[in-house]
């Protein structure tokens, strides 16, 4: 009984952990993914028509990819720092 209440904290505090990955996960991968899109369809030396479909190409890669980077990074804030970086720089870019 005492071990269980001992060990309640540490699963409340792993549940939020894993909660926030899979939200940064979601979240934060189709963020960055679109953000990037976005300056991709802006920049690229192409017709409007075929740099929008290239970077919604690049996006539908992209994501899954992010994703998987959320989920393994060891920790929280070595999986939320290269989003966060990633999602800084695409915003810069767009005009």
């Amino acid at each position: 009984m005492i071990l269980s209440v001992l060990r309640t904290p540490w699963r409340a505090h792993r549940r939020v952990h894993i909660a926030l990955r899979a939200l940064l996960a979601v979240a934060g991968s189709y963020g960055v993914a679109s953000l990037i899109a976005a300056v991709l369809a802006q920049r690229l030396p192409m017709r409007p028509v075929d740099a929008s479909m290239t970077a919604v190409l690049v996006a539908i890669v992209l994501q899954p990819l992010l994703a998987m980077w959320a989920i393994g990074a060891a920790h929280l804030w070595r999986a939320a720092w290269p989003l966060l970086l990633a999602a800084l720089l695409a915003a810069l870019c767009l005009r």
